[in-house]
């Protein structure tokens, strides 16, 4: 990820509008993990749906997006 200490990313739930959703990094660094804040609202929505897709920037890399079934 671009942001040391956090940043956001782009989530869409199924075909509505895609939100921007801050998170943040680990405490000892690493690039392979990120902490979403805001989880009651996004449990909730993620419950609901069949697809998300998330648009997340990548270091060197641009934006890319990852698209998980959760039906």
């Amino acid at each position: 990820m671009t942001g040391v200490y956090g940043g956001n990313v782009r989530i869409r739930f199924d075909a509505e509008q895609p939100i921007k959703v801050n998170f943040t990094n680990t405490s000892d660094g690493s690039n392979d993990t990120i902490f979403i804040e805001s989880t009651n609202n996004m449990i909730s929505r993620m419950k609901k749906s069949k697809k998300i897709i998330v648009e997340a920037e990548f270091y060197n890399e641009g934006n890319r997006l990852m698209e998980f079934e959760v039906a």
